[in-house]
């Protein structure tokens, strides 16, 4: 089977829009697509990651509440239910919390048992610098954790085929199947209401 390949702002486009059908809300849905780029521009594939958190989230087999949990050594977010926390919703979040706790030499975030720990992972390295240098497709549920004293792996600055990213085709097809989940359909209804070109198309 021939490689696939997507510009930087395809991907963007594509990944915006499959989170967005996938029931995450725009900005959410935006963070997405920065992490899959950001990931791209350092030579890896983001759809197989991508394509597990968005089944996840649309299999009903995550939480998406999350919630922080009192603890003395470490900020902990983690999944307000039985399931595991989201990866696109936590990945934003735990972004956030690690832009202020990082100042500290002390600081220690953990986010416990979410779907896809490697998107999470990518999603605070994109928004910091800091994180594992080692996101793996494979990833299953489990901790991330941050420290400020651990170092870390900020972009490598390279970029893989001048702008163009190499997806996995079968992940992409899940992407693209969330992606579908977005369009408005072509009824007289929804041209009326605006969609598209409206009742009359005079381009």
């Amino acid at each position: 089977m021939a490689a696939l390949h997507l510009s930087f702002g395809e991907l963007s486009f594509y990944c915006c829009r499959a989170a967005f059908g996938a029931g995450l809300p725009w900005g959410l849905a935006e963070d997405a697509a920065v992490t899959a780029v950001w990931l791209a521009q350092q030579g890896r594939d983001p759809a197989p990651l991508l394509a597990v958190a968005l089944a996840s989230l649309t299999g009903d087999a995550a939480e998406t509440a999350v919630k922080q949990e009192p603890a003395e050594t470490a900020t902990v977010l983690m999944a307000d239910g039985e399931r595991p926390l989201s990866a696109l919703v936590s990945g934003p979040s735990a972004a956030d919390w690690w832009q202020v706790l990082k100042q500290d030499p002390a600081a220690r975030l953990v986010v416990r048992n979410v779907d896809v720990p490697g998107w999470v992972i990518a999603c605070i390295a994109s928004r910091t610098g800091d994180g594992p240098t080692g996101v793996q497709a494979d990833d299953g549920p489990g901790d991330v954790v941050m420290s400020a004293d651990g170092g870390g792996a900020g972009s490598s600055g390279e970029t893989a085929h001048a702008g163009l990213v190499a997806v996995d085709q079968s992940a992409w097809t899940i992407v693209q199947r969330h992606f579908h989940l977005s369009l408005v359909p072509s009824t007289d209804a929804s041209r009326s209401a605006g969609a598209g070109a409206g009742l009359v198309d005079t381009d």
